[in-house]
This record gives structure tokens, sequence and C-alpha cells, in this order.
């Protein structure tokens, strides 16, 4: 049985159910633990200083993608996760104009871009804050807690996606938008380190075997999936909102297309100030996907 290792942000991550499933690996010879590095840059170094092999996040993991920093994105698997949640007094993105907002996530700024302009309004119309005390309060300390920082007038509207978002939901916010719905870039998807595609493809196949043999289960029972999620630590009252938020999302094809490929490198090049030509090959590589399913 080989050993694999993921790195997620923090334990009750929602999209952590997928490799919560240990037996859809090890029915292809695959051991698989996680590790809670924190989000962010954590991530990307908790893979390439050698702790992890595989993540799932894209935030800070596609953007070291595009800059050349030795992971490889090989298929997207969620094509919705993050939600605009507002206080209750807000109903419509127009509302918005002179209020805070914190995002996370790395789609959601141009799809808030985006969507703020087809309804007469600009980013500049709006106060983008850093998460700051979002990020905290994402943390396994006080995971759910976000929406608090609107109803008590910090901010007033946040970036959320499951299980936040349920919880969001359940405190009364407001959802005016869902930013997958703007573009259609995923925000969960499998990412490897060069080293391990370029030592042990055999082993990535035999992960992606798993994986989507792990997104099928979870499609098809209902109960295994609350049990996973409940086995991560998520409160009760939110296991079942998040199970069914997030099965309607979940894409067993994980291929983009290439119009999608080169908009999530112009939006990372944008965002880490990169002008040099960064070929889509750097960043992506669907051959195992091509392969597994060419088997399934």
């Amino acid at each position: 049985m080989d050993k694999a290792t993921l790195v997620a942000p923090y334990r009750e991550l929602a999209t952590n159910v997928l490799f919560a499933n240990g037996g859809a690996f090890a029915a292809h010879g695959i051991d698989i633990s996680m590790i809670y590095t924190g989000a962010g840059e954590p991530v990307v170094r908790g893979m390439l200083d050698g702790r992890g092999d595989y993540t799932h996040v894209c935030a800070a993991p596609v953007p070291a993608a595009v800059a050349g920093r030795g992971l490889k994105i090989l298929g997207a698997f969620q094509t919705s996760s993050f939600g605009l949640y507002a206080h209750p007094e807000i109903t419509s993105l127009k509302q918005l104009r002179g209020k805070t907002i914190t995002l996370t996530g790395s789609i959601t700024r141009p799809a808030l871009e985006t969507a703020l302009r087809r309804h007469g309004c600009s980013l500049e119309d709006v106060k983008i804050a850093r998460p700051g005390g979002d990020r905290d309060s994402a943390s396994p300390r006080r995971p759910f807690s976000a929406h608090e920082r609107v109803l008590d007038g910090t901010v007033d509207a946040i970036s959320a996606n499951a299980p936040q978002s349920q919880a969001a939901q359940r405190a009364g916010l407001q959802c005016l938008l869902r930013f997958g719905d703007v573009y259609p870039i995923p925000t969960c998807a499998l990412l490897a380190t060069d080293r391990v595609l370029q030592q042990d493809r055999e082993q990535v196949v035999r992960f992606m075997h798993g994986l989507l043999d792990s997104i099928d289960d979870f499609i098809r029972d209902r109960g295994l999936g609350m049990q996973l999620l409940s086995d991560l630590g998520m409160p009760e009252d939110l296991v079942e909102g998040t199970y069914w938020e997030t099965r309607g999302y979940r894409r067993p094809d994980g291929h983009l297309p290439e119009e999608v490929q080169r908009l999530w490198i112009a939006w990372s090049k944008e965002e880490l100030g990169l002008t040099e030509d960064v070929p889509p090959s750097r960043v992506f590589d669907f051959s195992v996907l091509d392969e597994v399913i060419g088997h399934r």
C-alpha cells in the first residue's frame, strides 16, 4: 500500500470529504492521509517541502503553478463553491456601493468585478478588505463564524464556501452571487507536485482512480457523504445543507476548456505581477485524467 499525503488548509473544509473516503483510495493501493497547514502560501510550502504530494485547493497553489514553482493542475472537480453573502438588509449587487467586502479564493475578485459591471457598478465602487479576521475565523478554532463580522457591522459582505456558506445562510445573510455562475472556473481541483509526477506517475494514476471513485460514492450515497462530513468535525446542523450544496457542483470529468485555462492563467499573472508568456502546459496536465477516464 503506497502512502500519499494531501495538503489542506484546515480539517473542516467541505472538499476534504472527497479525500476522507479512505476506502475509495485503498481499493487502488493508496493509503491516504491529510495534513493541515492553514490557508494560502502554507499549502504551497507544504507540498514543495516534501510533506505532501497533492492538494485540492486553488487560491495559492494555482498562482504558484502559473509562476512555475513545480505544481500541476491535473483536473478540476467542482464547478462552483464560493458565494457572496451580504447583510440581510442588502438584497442586490447595486446596494454594495460604498460597502466593504472581504474576498477569499482564486476567482472571486475578477468574478465580482464582472458581476458588478453587469449591474452598472465597478470594483472601484466597493472597498475590498483583506480577509484578516475571516481567515482567523476559518481556523480550526472557529471555522464557521465569518458571518458574525457581517452581522456586527465589521464588513458588509463576505465570500464563503461550504460549510461557512451554510452557516451564513442559517444566520440570515443574503446570497447575492455564486462566483462560479460568472466564470466556469472550478474551486476544487487536484494538483500534484512535478516531483511526484516525474518520480511516481503510476501512483498518481491510482490516486486519480481513487478520487473519481470517491466522487461517485459521494454523489450516489447520501448517507456515506453525510457521515464523512460529520467525521470531519462539521456541526450536525450544517451537514445536510453542506452535502446538498456541494453535491450539485461535483464534476467527475475534470477537463477545462482552453479558454478557461487561459483566463485562469491571465488572472494569476495579474495577481503575481508577471508579464512573461505562460503556456498552459506549465500549469495544466490532463494526461493522467485522460488515461484514467480511458480505462473506466
